[in-house]
C-alpha cells in the first residue's frame, strides 16, 4: 500500500494501516483511544512550550498563553490526520475544521473553570479540576466527532 497523498481521498492513513497488527487502531472503535492519546501527546508538547519560554525568562502568564495556543494547534494537526484521518480536512474543509475546533476549545476552556469554580465548594480542587477536565473531554470528543471534524 501507498502512502496516503494529502487530500486523497482513500481511507487508508498511511503505511501503518498495511501492517496487521496496527488494523485495530485505526479502526471505529478505536477512536476514542485516539482521542486520548493524541490529547497526551499535544499535553505534553504544551508542557514542553511551558517551560521553554519559562527558561527563557518569558513572564509565567504570557508562557502560559503562548503554550497552551502552541498545545492547541498541535491538538488540533493531531486529531485531523490520526484521530479522524478518516474524516479527510483537506483545504476549505480543514479551515472550517480549524475555527471550529478553536471555537469549540473556548468554549469548553470556559466551561471547565465554571465547572471547576463549582465543584471545589466541595470537594478538593485537584478533584474539582479532574472532574472538569472529564467533563470537557467528553464534551470535546462528541463535538469534535459530530461537528468538527465533519467529512
Amino acid at each position: 500500500m501507498a502512502i496516503q497523498e494529502v487530500g486523497s481521498q482513500s481511507q487508508d492513513p498511511g503505511i501503518l494501516k498495511a501492517i496487521p497488527s496496527m488494523r485495530w487502531f485505526w479502526s471505529h472503535w478505536a477512536r476514542p483511544l485516539r482521542f486520548a492519546g493524541m490529547g497526551v501527546i499535544a499535553m505534553g508538547a504544551q508542557l514542553l512550550a511551558l517551560t521553554l519560554l519559562s527558561t527563557l525568562g518569558w513572564f509565567d502568564l504570557a508562557a502560559n498563553v503562548l503554550a497552551v495556543l502552541i498545545g492547541t494547534q498541535i491538538s488540533f494537526l493531531l486529531h485531523a490526520t490520526v484521530t479522524w484521518h478518516d474524516h479527510h480536512t483537506t483545504g476549505r474543509t480543514a479551515m472550517i475544521a480549524w475555527l471550529r475546533f478553536n471555537g469549540v476549545v473556548l468554549t469548553t476552556m470556559a466551561l471547565n473553570q465554571i465547572i471547576f469554580l463549582f465543584a471545589e465548594r466541595w470537594l478538593a480542587i485537584d478533584l474539582a479540576s479532574v472532574i472538569g477536565s472529564g467533563v470537557v473531554a467528553v464534551l470535546n470528543y462528541g463535538i469534535s466527532n459530530w461537528w468538527v471534524f465533519v467529512g
